[in-house]
């Protein structure tokens, strides 16, 4: 199969019944042999790719070809993917995907397996990938977003992630983000579930709920770099963590911003090999430093830099996709944030502005 610039437009329903089959808007399975380039498959309010038995997603059920700048669209509010198991762009993932994404206003669920934002279990490379409440094809993405709310996109089931579900060991993602509403009732992660590979350059900006909460993957026992994760939660469980839940991974130059929620270790438990990574917290002065490699800033840090309300909406908190480099030096203090040049900021990344000394 060689597909290019093939639109498919999903107002009714793609439907498998078969324990254990895969249902996909574009294609049940794309083969190693294949690739497919600017194929997108837009959902209308009536679009539904539905596999009750089995595992549905919004455009391949396995991919081992490639893709590149292929989409899936919701394009209105109703459109979803809906399994025992569901991935908004493929259930599982060995090839390679580049610079295709699964946006807009829908639903992507699971019944009784894991959800999905992107990809169910990745074991391939996937860069420039992104999922988001805000449709690709928008002219501004950035008004758009603003406009709207993250809760335009939903990713729930049992164990719900915002980009992934599992990543084994010969995945690698690369400026990969995902954005939205993920709600897993016994486990959810705002970018991974279960990370075994490497991921780098990657974000998670999300709203959490359910149980068990992680800003960016719930379990990580391989590699995060120069990630960030930015979210709100509902949770408050004792279980519910800052960047990382738990795992035996390494993570390096990453940082963690929760709205509201401290938790106990924002880097996860002592198994986590950190090293130049960063922690907000809100309480009013920094927690003891129990984790080597992380170091903590609080909110009063920022207030008193930027005395604005500190939720995204003060002017020192900047909504552009200005990709400013940091270390940025505001009031002669220095918050060395990793900053990602190239995936859009939709607003919620924290920006002070630089005060002369």
């Amino acid at each position: 199969l060689y597909a290019y610039n093939v639109q498919v437009a999903l107002n009714g329903t793609v439907s498998v019944s078969a324990a254990n089959s895969k249902a996909g808007g574009f294609a049940g399975s794309i083969s190693g042999n294949s690739s497919t380039g600017l194929c997108a498959v837009s959902f209308g309010g009536t679009g539904l790719v539905s596999a009750p038995s089995g595992a549905a997603a919004g455009f391949s059920g396995s991919l081992s070809g490639s893709a590149e700048n292929d989409s899936v669209y919701f394009t209105a509010a109703g459109g979803s993917v809906s399994g025992g198991s569901a991935a908004g762009f493929a259930i599982s993932q060995t090839g390679t995907v580049s610079s295709s994404g699964v946006t807009g206003t829908g639903a992507i669920t699971a019944s009784s397996g894991s959800a999905a934002g992107f990809v169910g279990t990745a074991n391939g490379n996937l860069s420039l990938c992104i999922v988001s409440p805000v449709l690709s094809n928008s002219s501004n993405l950035r008004t758009a977003y603003l406009a709207g709310a993250n809760t335009g996109l939903t990713v729930s089931g049992p164990s719900a992630s915002g980009f992934a579900s599992v990543t084994d060991a010969k995945a690698q993602l690369t400026n990969c983000a995902a954005l939205g509403t993920v709600t897993g009732t016994t486990a959810g992660a705002g970018f991974v579930g279960v990370n075994g590979g490497r991921a780098e350059a990657c974000t998670a900006n999300t709203l959490l709920g359910g149980a068990r909460t992680a800003g960016f993957a719930a379990v990580n026992n391989g590699t995060l770099l120069n990630s960030y994760a930015w979210y709100d939660t509902t949770d408050s469980t004792p279980a519910a963590n800052g960047f990382v839940g738990a795992g035996t991974g390494s993570v390096s130059g990453c940082y963690c911003a929760p709205l509201r929620l401290d938790a106990a270790a924002l880097f996860g438990a002592d198994g986590q090999t950190c090293s130049t990574c960063y922690g907000l917290t809100a309480q009013e002065t920094a927690p003891a430093n129990t984790q080597q490699g992380v170091a903590f800033m609080t909110y009063e840090d920022f207030a008193s830099v930027a005395p604005k309300t500190l939720d995204g909406s003060g002017a020192d908190w900047a909504n552009s996709n200005s990709a400013a480099k940091y270390p940025y030096s505001a009031s002669c203090v220095t918050y060395p944030f990793p900053m990602l040049q190239s995936l859009p900021q939709y607003g919620n990344w924290v920006t002070v502005k630089q005060y002369a000394c």
